[in-house]
């Protein structure tokens, strides 16, 4: 699966430093991925996405169905 987001508006600020990517699970928990969708890794910050495996997304802590 892709998670996708469009860059924040700049104010003249502090630069952005990483991104808290969170995937809510089955019984509606916000957890962070930091294996697959790490928003610090400045590779995934560049391009604006992440991909997470649906075995990573079924699998515990997230516990998932499709549909």
């Amino acid at each position: 699966m892709r998670i996708t987001w469009i860059e924040p508006e700049y104010d003249g600020g502090s630069p952005l430093v990483e991104y808290k990517i969170q995937i809510r699970n089955m019984i509606g928990v916000y957890i962070e991925d930091k294996i697959d969708c790490d928003g610090s890794n400045q590779l995934i910050k560049a391009n604006f996405y992440c991909s997470i495996p649906m075995e990573t997304l079924r699998a515990s802590p997230f516990n998932l169905t499709l549909g």
